[in-house]
Order: C-alpha cells, then sequence, then structure tokens
C-alpha cells in the first residue's frame, strides 16, 4: 500500500522551480530523508507533501486519494507534520499545549478525557518531559520546545510522519534517542516517514531512502545504500567530502 504518493509534481515559486515531474511513493515501513543545500525549497516540498502550499501541477495522493480530497480532520488523523520552528501561538502549558494532538480524535466540541491526559503523560514521559507539565510554554528552551512539539505528534499518533529537521536546537543525545522514538512509533503504526535534516550521517543511520535536491530540481531518489556516496555529497554541496570507513558503515565530514 502507498502511504504517499505524488505524481508528475512541479512546484515553483514565483516562477522559480523548486523541483519539477517529482514521482515518487511513501511505503509502510520506509524512511525517506531530504538533502540539499540552503534555499534549494526543502521546505517548500515537505510543506507541498502536507497540503499547506499549492503545486504548480500534478498531485499528492494519500492512500490512493488526492489530498486535495480528504477532510481536513481525516487528514489530521493519517498525517502529522513537524514545522522548523516552534511557535507559541497561544499562551499556555506544557500538558496543555501537547493535549492539542488529541484534538483530531476527539468528537466536535468534547473536551479531553482521562485516557487523553493519560496519553498525553505517556507522551511527555517518553521525550523527557514528565516534570514539566505544569510550565509555561514561553519559558522552555528551544530543545525543551522541540521535544514539547515532537510529544505533540507522538500524542496525534499519525501514520505519515513530515519532520522538517526534527533535531534543531537538540543535543546530540536528544537527537539519537528522539529519532529512535520516532522510528519505533512509526514501526508500531506501519506507517512511514519524510524528513528534512542538514545531517548526512543521521540520514544513512536512521532513513532507507533519500531525495538530493540540487540547482532548484530533484537531483536523485532512491536508497540510501544507491544514492548516497562520496561522489554524489559532493555535487550535491559543491564542496569536498571526506568519507571515514566505520564498524557498521561509513561517516561523510566536509573535506
Amino acid at each position: 500500500m502507498k502511504l504517499l504518493q505524488t505524481k508528475s509534481l512541479d512546484i515553483s515559486i514565483g516562477g522559480w522551480s523548486v523541483c519539477r515531474d517529482l514521482n515518487f511513493c511513501l511505503e509502510p515501513g520506509q524512511y525517506w530523508g531530504i538533502l540539499g543545500g540552503n534555499g534549494i525549497g526543502k521546505t517548500t516540498l515537505l510543506q507541498t507533501l502536507a497540503g499547506l502550499r499549492p503545486s504548480a501541477s500534478g498531485e499528492v495522493l494519500i492512500e490512493g486519494i488526492p489530498l486535495c480530497e480528504i477532510r481536513r480532520r481525516d487528514l489530521a488523523r493519517k498525517l502529522g507534520v513537524l514545522f522548523q520552528d516552534s511557535h507559541d501561538i497561544f499562551p499556555g502549558s506544557v500538558m496543555e499545549t501537547v493535549l492539542i494532538g488529541r484534538h483530531p480524535w476527539l468528537p466536535v466540541w468534547a473536551f479531553e478525557g482521562r485516557e487523553d491526559f493519560a496519553l498525553a503523560e505517556a507522551a511527555l514521559r517518553d521525550v523527557a518531559m514528565d516534570t514539566m507539565v505544569h510550565r509555561q510554554v514561553n519559558t522552555l528552551s528551544g530543545g525543551e520546545r522541540r521535544r514539547l512539539a515532537l510529544a505533540t505528534l507522538l500524542l496525534q499518533d499519525p501514520k505519515i510522519w513530515l519532520l522538517d529537521e526534527p533535531t534543531n536546537h537538540l543535543d546530540m543525545k536528544h537527537q539519537i534517542n528522539l529519532l529512535q522514538l520516532i522510528r519505533t512509533r512509526v514501526d508500531a503504526a506501519r506507517g512511514g516517514l519524510v524528513m528534512v535534516l542538514h545531517d548526512v550521517n543521521l540520514i544513512t543511520r536512521f532513513c532507507s531512502h533519500v531525495i538530493l535536491m540540487q540547482d532548484h530540481e530533484t537531483m536523485q531518489a532512491g536508497p540510501v545504500n544507491q544514492v548516497v556516496s562520496q561522489e554524489t555529497l559532493e555535487r550535491l554541496y559543491r564542496h569536498p567530502i571526506r568519507r571515514v570507513d566505520v564498524e557498521g558503515g561509513c561517516l561523510y565530514y566536509p573535506g
């Protein structure tokens, strides 16, 4: 089953092409990473996949249904988005904020019940924020806000995860722990994931597939072990790259 699919997708902004004729599909158990230089359109591509930005042509399908035909409430149960930066639109506590993730699953005009609070507490525990439930979100650090946003997505429990730089503001320990947590949740739901990352080594460690974006179009897409190499990364970034072989794989560094 194809969770998410694009057909001949063209994306442009004011005549500036982001990608042309993109055809790819996300299947259960797949983890797609998006790599590319600054300003190349990675976030724009992710927003288009989420239905937050119109495409110039082509279409995006969710489980075989055109995204534009899916009711927003139903879409929120299937697809979750983590934006590049977290914004506190409304003042509130950590608990009040994380409970937003339950809204797609609640009856219209219903309030959260005991089960919803229990699920919220579990999500906060998963991101090591269970001792902060009464903190106001405007007192949190950048890393804490990032973990809260991820906890909200855990509570939403989508099948398709679209993540824009999920490791922003996180130290090395929290980067690895949270990416492992996300993989566990996606696997349990037989879901799939597409995420933008700037760290090539996190892509090779946590992703099964990758899209390389260069010159405002899709350069190459496919399994990580077939696409990512010293040569393709040097073309992508126009910079020398060193490959270092280590036990269980390899690491890439700027030359």
